[in-house]
């Protein structure tokens, strides 16, 4: 189970943001965020930003969107 801010990272990362866009948008230091993502992979077995983006789409945690 993720914590309320490993989601808003999941949902920021699948989102396609960088780690400094994550940290700025969510007031929190970089190192905190690469602390989350570490987590999340940890505890959901994601060994890169696309599995982390593929299991928010496949949960709902992020919108797919269509390309312009």
């Amino acid at each position: 189970m993720l914590t309320t801010r490993q989601r808003e990272i999941l949902v920021r990362v699948a989102s396609g943001m960088a780690g400094k866009e994550i940290a700025g948008d969510l007031g929190i230091a970089l190192k905190t965020v690469e602390f989350h993502k570490a987590r999340i992979s940890q505890q959901l077995g994601l060994r890169s930003r696309a599995a982390m983006t593929r299991y928010a789409l496949e949960h709902g945690l992020a919108p797919l969107r269509k390309r312009d």
